[in-house]
């Protein structure tokens, strides 16, 4: 090996003869070797490396090594020795990692432990699996990766090792160089590994994962060997904190072992040979009976051996920053102590929230002031965040709020839930609390609660709420799982669940293109009751036990057969999810198993396997048309060709529309099937109902209708919120679902675009008036109910994208909104107006002076208003899909709820808000942009065609 002289540093005070003169950094295996020359801040600690054959690499000091002694120190202070620390007689020598030019290298060893075996089941499913690393132990096809993250986020590729075929054991003894040197390091950085196994031509999935930080505690450059744990079936995730990391708790006899393995390597023990020989040999015994006994998995890895410590260090960070200059009479004065906590007024908050309080807290009435601020306090919104002093007025007095159930969010936010004393007497105040309404209780199990005993009160309310109510909020409850805190064990993360996330179809499930003549027949529930579920019984968990909110939702599921279809496919649709996958596996097995133990219910298990086959079939009859090159038409024929010979598809048993599961459905009507002109095509299948009713919908491939399902879902809850108020706005929430990311049903609505309406008629009045001289009194009043209706709705929801062609009418005088792209203010077009209100809608009820437009005005205040008084309840359905993947929530998830907020003006007495709101109008009418905005769409269309 070659290496290139550097300064080195004699401890002993005289010419540098030491063994740190000269340094070099081994190269990777095969023999190959890095130069290094390693500049160390003018002193140089010589730096060793360890070739392939793990012997380190250094070097005699020079001839021109520079020696340092105490009394020199002076000398080498001013000269920039920032490298050596001299204290009296010692000295401490290090090295800068600012200083090492060469790229990091880290040596992979081999790979010990368990190694879960596959289930017999799973390769019968995928024959792929059969080839897999893990069922050829004797010729697995492993390698591993390695890249380097900061905050997150990569620092360069990843470097992987090169194929090798193992013989007794798994091991690569592999110097990998990654594309980043040591001095372009930041202090946060770790090294995410992980080993994968190729099963397929172009299938990988992740054996398991680890995460190592590049810098100790002490900010000092890792070195030597490590062995690391690997999180089984995950991929390192390279964050910091980290979910993968490499280093465990608990410690055992093997860390124990290896951490004397350090300190013998680093020559901290004395070294007697024929004792060291016999210790060898029995901590390799210990080793190998521990790693047979363990369920472990465990990577050996080793970092490069420097001969002195590298610690971490900025280039000019020892540069002082000059203030710039300030006038005379303006002094700045540093304060330590600002932004942190008062220690003197929290030992006081802890004082007088002990429990020796509680029987004088009981006593306390507030005055008037005090009750006007509680008052106030307790109308905040629930995105309000309480300060200190409020907090403190809500504990004082708790036990006068517990005659108000609206107070009950608002002291909980005031709990130190760190504090187990505030615990306790929160807990216990909870029974005695006025029971809270259904709007509260779902602010409960927000993020923001994560006390169980809280989230299980939550509960306990919504099982007063009726299943339509429990329809309209499910969606968000399903969210609301992934707050529960439910943990399952990283070490049985099951193989099925990674071959799901990396879309190797397993069963006979969604997408995975199977047809059979069986599809659709209603079969002996029995036979069906595995469906979905392949996965051994020991690797499946129960989460029903672990959360209050998941046992709730099953147990009403089984009771109702539409909140059972509902309930599954949104824990298919979180199938998906990367973090939380898991526990919709898990939660959607639940659903099953506890149908199965009800004989009456396991019909419903047929059902919901019936209704995935459904759906399975017509992805594939979309994937085979999408596939071919023909003409639309031809595609049209080549449907109804398909279906007519699917007898399965024509006739079937009754079966609950997944889409609408009161809707009972026989069969598809083959010859009413079609393909519309856009992007992605949809299919428009018609199905036969049960009592001999046709029910249109448009099957969507390719397109994430979780945007479009959460919208509809709050316009058909506003829609009753207005209902109950007796104000019925003639609105048209059309049905949306999800079956997965790219697939979904949406009902048919039969309607014009108001474009093709003004194109073909001239007006919308003409198109409304048909064969009669006038438009009747019950259609006028239809058309202006809805257009009130969805230009406050639209505005609450930040509707984007309005244009003529989104915008459908029909012939008794229902208007209504479609594709909902943007959402929460986004909008492709600049300037877009507050709402979509075209002069020709306008003119449709006869003008702005007209009295069907003054009906209008009025019907839009009272609608604001009536929504305004329920905005807690959805603000706190927004907030429970801040972690969904609803694709607007999900780029701003921290503004998401905030953008309604605004919308709902509640600062704004009720007057002033029928004013802001009447400006809003007068602006969206009279908007230039908007006109303009339409023209250039028109144009757009017109060329499309």
């Amino acid at each position: 090996m070659t290496s290139r002289p550097i300064v080195g540093v004699s401890s002993s005070g005289g010419a540098g003869s030491g063994p740190v003169g000269v340094g070099g950094v081994s190269g990777m295996g095969m023999g190959a070797s890095v130069n290094s020359g390693l500049p160390l801040g003018g002193l140089g600690a010589g730096v060793s490396g360890v070739g392939p054959s793990g012997s380190s690499v250094g070097g005699v000091a020079s001839a021109s090594s520079l020696a340092v002694s105490s009394s020199s120190a002076a000398a080498a202070s001013s000269s920039g020795a920032s490298g050596t620390a001299i204290s009296g007689p010692t000295m401490l020598q290090y090295g800068r990692s600012c200083d090492l030019l060469v790229h990091l290298h880290v040596k992979i060893i081999k790979l010990e432990g368990f190694r879960p075996d596959i289930s017999f089941q799973t390769k019968l499913d995928n024959a792929y699996m059969r080839y897999s690393g893990q069922s050829l132990s004797d010729r697995p096809d492993f390698f591993v990766t390695c890249q380097v993250f900061s905050e997150g986020k990569p620092l360069g590729l990843s470097s992987k090792t090169r194929f090798k075929a193992f013989s007794n054991e798994i091991a690569w003894n592999e110097w990998l160089t990654l594309p980043i040197a040591y001095r372009d390091l930041p202090r946060d950085s770790v090294l995410a590994i992980t080993v994968w196994d190729i099963f397929a031509p172009r299938r990988i999935i992740p054996i398991g994962g680890s995460t190592i930080s590049l810098f100790g505690r002490n900010g000092t450059l890792r070195k030597a060997n490590h062995r690391l744990h690997l999180w089984p079936y995950v991929e390192a995730d390279g964050k910091n904190p980290t979910t993968t990391p490499a280093k465990q708790g608990d410690v055992d006899e093997s860390d124990r072992l290896e951490s004397l393995i350090k300190k013998y390597q680093r020559h901290e023990m004395d070294r007697i040979d024929w004792l060291d020989s016999a210790a060898w040999q029995a901590i390799a015994q210990v080793q190998q009976r521990m790693s047979n006994a363990s369920r472990e998995t465990f990577l050996y890895i080793e970092f490069p051996r420097f001969n002195h410590a590298i610690v971490y260090h900025e280039t000019d960070a020892d540069e002082r920053y000059t203030m710039p200059p300030v006038s005379a009479d303006v002094s700045f004065v540093h304060d330590p102590d600002l932004h942190r906590d008062n220690l003197v007024e929290a030992k006081h908050k802890k004082l007088t929230r002990n429990h020796r309080h509680g029987p004088l807290d009981r006593l306390l009435k507030p005055n008037a002031h005090i009750r006007d601020t509680l008052f106030m306090l307790v109308k905040y919104p629930p995105t309000k965040v309480l300060v200190g002093d409020e907090k403190d007025l809500l504990w004082r007095f708790r036990y006068h709020l517990a005659r108000d159930k609206r107070a009950l969010t608002k002291f909980l936010k005031a709990v130190d839930w760190l504090e187990s004393d505030q615990i306790k007497q929160a807990t216990t105040l909870l029974a005695l609390w006025d029971p809270i309404d259904i709007d509260d209780a779902l602010e409960l199990l927000s993020s923001q609660f994560t006390e169980p005993a809280v989230r299980e009160y939550a509960v306990t309310r919504l099982e007063r709420a009726a299943d339509d109510d429990l329809t309209s909020y499910l969606l968000q409850l399903v969210q609301a799982v992934k707050f529960e805190g439910i943990v399952l064990d990283s070490r049985s993360s099951t193989l099925e669940d990674n071959l799901a996330a990396a879309n190797v179809p397993l069963t006979n499930t969604i997408g995975s293109g199977a047809n059979s003549q069986a599809a659709l027949d209603a079969s002996n529930p029995d036979s069906e009751s595995n469906f979905g579920d392949k996965s051994d019984d020991d690797s499946q968990f129960s989460v029903m036990n672990q959360s209050s909110l998941v046992r709730f939702l099953i147990s009403r599921a089984v009771q109702n057969t539409e909140l059972a279809v509902f309930l599954y496919w949104y824990f298919v649709v979180e199938f998906e999810d990367a973090k939380h996958g898991r526990i919709y596996r898990a939660a959607s097995a639940d659903l099953r198993k506890t149908l199965m133990r009800d004989p009456s219910k396991r019909s419903v298990v047929s059902i919901l396997n019936r209704q995935e086959r459904l759906v399975t079939s017509l992805v594939t009859i979309y994937k085979d048309l999408k596939a071919t090159k023909e003409s639309r038409d031809k595609k049209i024929t080549r449907l109804v060709a398909i279906l007519s010979e699917r007898s399965d598809l024509l006739h079937f048993d009754p079966l609950p529309l997944p889409l609408d599961p009161r809707v009972k459905v026989v069969g598809i009507m083959a010859s009413n099937a079609s393909m519309f002109k856009s992007a992605l095509t949809p299919l428009r299948i018609t199905f036969l109902t049960e009592d001999n009713q046709q029910y249109v919908t448009l099957f969507k491939s390719g397109d994430d209708l979780r945007q479009d399902q959460l919208i509809l879902q709050i316009i058909s809850l506003m829609d009753r919120l207005l209902r109950k108020e007796n104000l019925d706005l003639k609105l048209t929430p059309y049905k949306v679902l999800a079956t997965s990311s790219e697939n979904g049903l949406v009902q048919f609505v039969n309607a014009m675009p108001v474009a093709a309406v003004l194109e073909k008629h001239g007006s919308i009045q003409a198109y409304l008036r048909k064969s009669d001289s006038s438009v009747s009194q019950e259609v006028m009043d239809t058309y202006v109910k809805s257009m009130a209706g969805y230009c406050v709705i639209t505005y609450l929801l930040g509707i984007g994208d309005r244009h003529l062609d989104n915008l459908l009418l029909s012939e008794s005088g229902n208007l209504l909104h479609i594709d909902f792209g943007y959402i929460l203010g986004r909008d492709p077009k600049p300037f877009p107006p507050p709402m979509k209100l075209a002069k020709e809608m306008v003119e449709g009820m006869g003008g702005a002076n007209s009295v069907h437009y003054k009906k209008f005005l009025a019907h839009c205040y009272n609608a604001f208003l009536i929504l305004r008084k329920s905005s807690n309840l959805i603000l706190n359905l927004f907030t429970l899909m801040v972690d969904s993947s609803v694709p607007d929530i999900a780029n701003e998830p921290d503004k998401a709820v905030m953008k309604v907020q605004e919308k709902f003006q509640l600062q704004l007495s009720d007057e002033q808000a029928v004013q802001f709101f009447q400006q809003l109008i007068d602006e969206s009418v009279s908007a230039l942009f908007a006109q303009i905005s339409e023209t250039i769409h028109k144009w757009a269309q017109y060329w499309r065609k």
